[in-house]
């Protein structure tokens, strides 16, 4: 009898632990969208905890689309980050740093576009770390934290420019150039989270797009040391964008807004 009855205890246990599985794993799929549509879904899903768990391309109408499972966030995940339409150079590059970094590929598709271009979209994610123990406790308590300075992650795809530089890199840019007005100074929030979203941009845009990163620190030390930029460019705060084409200015805005965000990604799909 007790053996019975234990049977049935564990018998009803793993039924309720099986419907909760299932119950917490429901996928969402969406339409074939454009990318900057997919990345306006993306952020929705992202506030209600749920992820890109697999991203799909294609070429339709001449046009590149995409679609996604959205997923929600499994136990233990901490982050996740996401891309689509991407290079062989550039799914490289954002693979090693992501890997470096202690993510795990979760999912990863290609397709190939009409120039016989393989694209990549893959998601990754980093998962909670385990508690530290005693002894990684006593070092730290000895030998200090190391910090990696932002600076030193930067994509080789953005220059760096000075008061001397800026108007020559602009005069020689062809095709789009965006200026990025920032800081690497950690008192200037937004100018961090720019940085870190220009950064990536950077790469998902490699073939098109060329950055020219202006920063200063401290952060507001740009109304004293560079008086000259500050009266060209109309700055009275960072980070602040301005995107041209061929030399020509076509979009400026300042702050790290998802308003701005959308606006550049348009501008950029649309060329």
């Amino acid at each position: 009898m007790k053996k019975n009855a234990l049977l049935v205890i564990l018998y009803i246990l793993s039924t309720c632990f099986s419907t909760a599985s299932f119950s917490n794993e429901t996928t969402i799929s969406t339409e074939w969208v454009s990318s900057t549509e997919l990345n306006k879904i993306r952020r929705s899903h992202n506030e209600n905890r749920n992820f890109p768990s697999l991203i799909e391309g294609r070429i339709s109408d001449n046009k590149l689309q995409f679609k996604a499972e959205f997923s929600p966030f499994p136990y233990g995940m901490d982050k996740y980050y996401s891309i689509w339409g991407h290079t062989n150079r550039s799914y490289e590059l954002s693979k090693q740093s992501f890997l470096s970094k202690g993510y795990e590929e979760y999912s990863h598709s290609t397709f190939t576009d009409l120039s016989g271009n393989v694209l990549h979209q893959a998601t990754w994610l980093l998962y909670e770390k385990p508690p530290k123990t005693f002894w990684e406790e006593l070092f730290e308590l000895i030998f200090g934290n190391t910090f990696e300075l932002n600076a030193s992650t930067t994509p080789a795809g953005i220059k760096t420019v000075t008061d001397d530089t800026l108007n020559k890199t602009i005069e020689s840019s062809e095709g789009y150039l965006l200026i990025h007005f920032s800081s690497y100074d950690p008192n200037c929030g937004y100018c961090i989270a720019s940085n870190e979203y220009i950064n990536k941009l950077s790469i998902q845009h490699e073939l098109n797009l060329t950055v020219a990163r202006m920063t200063w620190e401290p952060w507001n030390s740009y109304k004293s040391r560079s008086k000259e930029i500050t009266k060209q460019f109309q700055i009275v705060g960072i980070p602040k964008f301005i995107l041209l084409n061929n030399g020509t200015e076509i979009w400026r805005a300042t702050g790290n807004t998802d308003e701005n965000k959308n606006k550049l990604e348009e501008l950029l799909v649309g060329g």
